[in-house]
């Protein structure tokens, strides 16, 4: 009785736990004026429809960490990649705009229905799917992303010819 009692009660958890679990941690690797930095990033939904995205790296044999959260509102209509620099203890909310490291549910609506989705002013046009993420390149300038095919998580998984000079790609 006992075994299916508690058979029950795990089979009762796992749409909370499903509604708890994130992606990652993963490795972000971003290049910048010939540097190389290893991020170590999470990201978790908050109870509020909003994402924290916790990050750490090894510098100089300390381990440096902080977040970064995105509202509710960020999640659902964002429409601007954060360009802020992680920085040892911040704990930073960005404004209801950004969005870091992923799309907002409505640019990613955009560019399943349409093939095409505005950030940052830029539009961005799909190129191709392959291993679960969908390839864009922006009309002006040819930076290029591909952005994980998941709803829930739309992270940027590599950055290419980004007009700022920041790059990245993650890894597992």
């Amino acid at each position: 009785m006992k075994r299916v009692l508690t058979i029950l009660l795990i089979i009762m958890m796992l749409p909370v736990a499903a509604l708890c679990e994130g992606f990652g941690p993963r490795q972000f690797v971003y290049k910048l004026h010939g540097q190389t930095r290893r991020y170590t990033m999470e990201f978790t939904p908050t109870q509020d429809g909003g994402m924290t995205v916790s990050w750490g790296i090894e510098r100089n044999l300390k381990w440096q960490s902080g977040t970064f959260t995105m509202t509710p509102e960020a999640v659902k209509r964002g429409s601007e990649l954060s360009t802020l620099m992680p920085i040892d203890g911040d704990n930073v909310t960005l404004p209801a705009t950004d969005t870091y490291n992923m799309l907002s549910a409505k640019a990613f609506q955009e560019l399943k229905s349409d093939g095409r989705f505005r950030y940052n002013g830029v539009e961005y046009v799909k190129q191709e799917s392959a291993d679960g993420q969908i390839h864009v390149a922006e009309t002006v300038d040819g930076s290029e992303m591909w952005i994980l095919d998941n709803e829930k998580f739309p992270i940027v998984m590599r950055m290419k010819g980004n007009p700022l000079g920041q790059n990245w790609t993650v890894g597992s």
